[in-house]
Parts: structure tokens; sequence; C-alpha cells
């Protein structure tokens, strides 16, 4: 177990160091020479949240501490944190709204 904790440590620091990029349950499981499956498993395993959750995670996270902190349009932090799928949009939405305490 130990090695997959080292793995999945080392796992989060690529994710960290890329996460600007177009991060892929099959890029990340290939950077680490395993499966997709075995990696998926063990990368939930040891998270408790799948990768792509973990990643959209870390970008809501960003985005949302580039809102709190700087001047840039809503739009554009959300441009940049990713592209989202039809029903993210409005957990976004709301998930900005809180932290702002204003509507967008």
């Amino acid at each position: 177990m130990n090695l997959y904790i080292h793995t999945i440590s080392k796992v989060i620091d690529y994710i960290e160091q890329n996460i600007s990029e177009h991060l892929t349950l099959q890029g990340v499981s290939q950077q680490f020479c395993l499966s997709e499956f075995h990696f998926s498993r063990i990368f939930k395993t040891i998270t408790g949240v799948s990768l792509k959750q973990y990643i959209l995670g870390r970008k809501l996270t960003l985005a949302l501490h580039k809102l709190k902190h700087s001047q840039t349009i809503v739009i554009i932090i959300m441009t940049l944190a990713v592209f989202l799928p039809g029903g993210m949009h409005d957990l976004i939405t709301m998930a900005i709204w809180q932290i702002c305490e204003r509507p967008l």
C-alpha cells in the first residue's frame, strides 16, 4: 500500500504542475506506466474521488481563488478553469456566487 500512496503522491504533484493542460485518465496513467483500470482504482481508493473529479475540483478551486483575489472578469476565469459539460455550469455558477456573495 505504501508504494501506491507514494505513486499517487507523485501523481498529485504531476497534476499540480500541469493543471492548465488537458489532463485525461489515459494520459496520466500512461505517464505513470499503469493501466487505466488499475490507475483509476488505486487513485479513487487513496483519494476518495475519481481522477476526473479531482482535476475538476482543483481547477474550480484555482478559478475561485483567482476570482476572489483579483479583478479578472468571471467569464475569463471560468474559461481558463475548464470547458465544462452541461450540468456543471450551474454548479460552478452557484459555487462562485456563494464565494463572492454576489450574483453573476
